[in-house]
């Protein structure tokens, strides 16, 4: 073969596996973020994963934990800033409650317990525009971890307020009590079916 059909067939080649490349790479697209919704939707998550999400993911996965567990009008605020108001909802009571979803990101390997912590100045913020607003129930969930001295500051403000504090291994929890609770769910409707 000639140095020049050489040259024609590698470059059919190349064009090949280009043409093989965009026809593919969406549909590997589609089943990676498949894979991410069922991942999500059966509690097959770790504080690592949650911490590879995006913030819009991660908020949309605390609304989506937040309606199973019964709250309801559920509203993406999402404002930009560490401590913001993420989420709007309504208690069983249908009282107003404000949500804040803080993301953290490990720091180092998934296997170190190394994610960013959460200070009282980030809930200070948050804690402000609730009695600004005259909210008093909130929600702060993160897949990190709280501060002795953010957790202190929760526990001394006065009790009018409710604030329930989420931090990344009670998330964890919660997302297993749910992915159960689906799983069972599943498995009766198939056997009804």
């Amino acid at each position: 073969m000639s140095s020049f059909s050489k040259l024609i067939l590698y470059t059919l080649i190349l064009i090949s596996l280009r043409i093989t490349h965009k026809l593919l790479s969406p549909r590997a697209s589609k089943i990676k973020e498949t894979f991410k919704e069922e991942r999500l939707m059966y509690g097959l998550t770790s504080r690592y994963f949650l911490s590879s999400l995006t913030n819009s993911e991660f908020e949309e996965y605390c609304s989506y934990l937040l309606n199973k567990k019964g709250y309801s009008n559920i509203i993406s605020i999402s404002e930009d800033f560490r401590g913001g108001i993420s989420l709007i909802c309504s208690s069983t009571n249908n009282s107003k409650i404000y949500v804040s979803c803080i993301q953290s990101y490990c720091r180092e390997s998934n296997i170190d317990d190394n994610y960013d912590t959460i200070e009282r100045s980030d809930l200070q913020k948050f804690v402000g525009a609730m009695i600004h607003d005259n909210i008093l129930e909130a929600i702060v969930i993160t897949n990190g971890n709280f501060s002795k001295d953010a957790i202190k500051y929760i526990e001394q403000l006065p009790s009018r307020y409710n604030i329930r504090l989420i931090d990344g291994i009670a998330l964890s929890k919660e997302s297993w009590a749910i992915s159960q609770k689906n799983i069972k769910d599943l498995s009766l409707a198939n056997l009804l079916s």
